[in-house]
């Protein structure tokens, strides 16, 4: 991108954020204090742009730590990513974002066989720890419950935030 070069050589580049949503920020560095020739009114522009850029930084870095979801148990990662779904009080990891390698499937037992979604837990192992029916997955979930398709959701020693 090329960079316009105005008077007393204040330079103006444009950079794009990219996250989901494109948000410009505009970076200006000035050589020189102000002085007559420039004029007060563009420093004080200068300075609006400088504010704004401050604010704009400050809510993209919000809205990344925000988005931002993990599953933890013993200091160990999960799962984590940014698209969760919350369904009827939990959240919801994509499968993609999940440690499998972490998971086993866990037996069905009479209720897991009840359940109308098909339920399937997991055990998390962890340090050689098994964490047993920590994690769990609709293998078919009904129409009320489509959102949460190919999720998995924790609980119990797993924490998600």
């Amino acid at each position: 991108m090329k960079r316009p070069v105005v008077k007393s050589g204040l330079c103006i580049a444009l950079k794009e954020l990219v996250a989901n949503a494109a948000l410009s920020l505009i970076c200006v560095k000035p050589k020189a204090e102000p002085d007559v020739a420039f004029g007060t009114s563009a420093w004080r522009k200068l300075e609006r742009l400088r504010y704004a850029q401050t604010r704009v930084k400050r809510r993209a870095q919000s809205f990344v730590e925000i988005s931002l979801m993990k599953a933890t148990l013993s200091g160990h990662v999960i799962a984590e990513s940014n698209d969760i779904v919350e369904c009827k009080g939990y959240q919801y990891f994509p499968r993609s974002s999940v440690r499998l390698d972490q998971l086993e499937k866990a037996e069905k037992t009479a209720s897991d066989l009840e359940c109308p979604h098909g339920v399937q837990f997991y055990d998390v192992i962890v340090d050689g720890k098994r964490h047993r029916r920590a994690a769990w997955s609709y293998e078919a979930p009904q129409p009320k419950m489509r959102q949460v398709t190919d999720r998995f959701g924790f609980w119990e020693d797993v924490q998600v935030g």
